[in-house]
């Protein structure tokens, strides 16, 4: 499943490129595979592990920051979190994202967000 995330959100990232002002970095490695947003109002960091949960760290200019742990996911669920969590990222904007997620424990924050990305 390792090889499988890394590349699902390769795909993600690169499929909604357009979405961020910059480019992403992506550092494969043996065990490990990090992915680097960098934007004016904030950022985002994808990484994980062998054998690891996904971390998603969504941090904001003004210093705030929260990480969602992404496990036991299905390849759909990563997808539509994913999806879910750039969408949103456009609409609110990281420090309103942050804001927002940052009320609720990790279970609650993934489940906020399946439920947006199953609204049209």
């Amino acid at each position: 499943m390792f090889l499988k995330y890394y590349s699902l959100i390769n795909y993600i990232l690169y499929k909604n490129r357009r979405e961020f002002e910059n480019s992403f970095d992506c550092y494969p490695k043996k065990t490990v595979y990090e992915f680097y947003i960098r934007e004016s109002t904030g950022g985002m960091k994808i990484r994980q592990k062998e054998h690891n949960a996904i971390h998603v760290s969504l941090f904001s200019n003004s210093g705030s920051y929260i990480t969602l742990y992404l496990r036991n996911f299905t390849p759909e669920d990563l997808v539509a979190v994913m999806n879910s969590l750039i969408k949103q990222k456009k609409e609110l904007g990281y420090e309103r994202l942050i804001c927002l997620l940052s009320e609720l424990k990790n279970d609650e924050r993934l489940s906020l967000l399946m439920k947006l990305s199953k609204m049209k």
